[in-house]
């Protein structure tokens, strides 16, 4: 460092370890312990030489590595480090007078649960959710509605009284009205996704309506 900087103390980080022109250490320097130091011969660290200056040379006889360590980390006994306290936007090498040991992030965890719009169960083809239809309002006692249902031959888009998408041959379409359906309605009719018409009125399907048809984002007439 120049003498010409040497007054210009808001841009000069001195570094205590070293000499130079206007490195006055006993005026810009501060001393600190070593982190963390403790010795075990005798169960104790810097801050008890701090409490009384006179034990540093009262552990000269000490036992080997003893009194040679407290000199070196401790700042009561002549050791520590020093570092320039003043405030830089320069980073210090200088280590901090008090050292964590403890994570800078805290780790982040959740327990909230999340929620989703989607069945919980994975989707059925339509071919076995119309089946399930079928026997859950008892099919076997329909009247002329039974025509190709359940038969291995008769693809479900020409099942009587389903409709499909000529495109996608989707199911669009479920009406079976005044059929003597009875029982109740199946769940996973709601992995139907294409339905958009679902015509049962006039039948004798006594059970409630599965809360799962709120699934069906394309329905447009519901009459049951």
């Amino acid at each position: 460092v120049s003498n010409s900087l040497c007054e210009r103390t808001e841009i000069l980080l001195v570094d205590c370890s070293i000499e130079c022109p206007c490195c006055d250490h006993e005026v810009r320097c501060e001393c600190v312990d070593k982190p963390g130091w403790f010795d075990d011969e005798i169960g104790r660290g810097c801050e008890w030489f701090l409490q009384d200056s006179m034990r540093c040379d009262s552990y000269v006889e000490a036992a080997d590595g003893f009194q040679q360590s407290s000199s070196t980390a401790c700042c009561a006994c002549g050791g520590g480090n020093l570092y320039d306290p003043s405030p830089s936007s320069y980073p210090s090498i200088a280590p901090s007078p008090h050292p964590s040991f403890a994570p800078t992030v805290a780790p982040s965890k959740s327990f909230s649960p999340t929620l989703s719009t989607n069945p919980t169960i994975a989707p059925l083809e339509q071919r076995e959710i119309l089946t399930r239809f079928f026997h859950s309002t008892n099919g076997d006692t329909w009247g002329g509605a039974r025509f190709g249902w359940l038969n291995p031959a008769i693809p479900e888009c020409n099942w009587n009284g389903i409709t499909c998408d000529e495109t996608s041959n989707r199911v669009t379409d479920i009406s079976l009205s005044n059929q003597n359906l009875t029982g109740f309605i199946d769940s996973s009719i709601g992995f139907l996704s294409d339905l958009k018409t679902l015509q049962l009125m006039s039948n004798n399907i006594a059970s409630s309506i599965p809360s799962e048809i709120g699934l069906l984002q394309s329905l447009l007439v519901l009459d049951l």
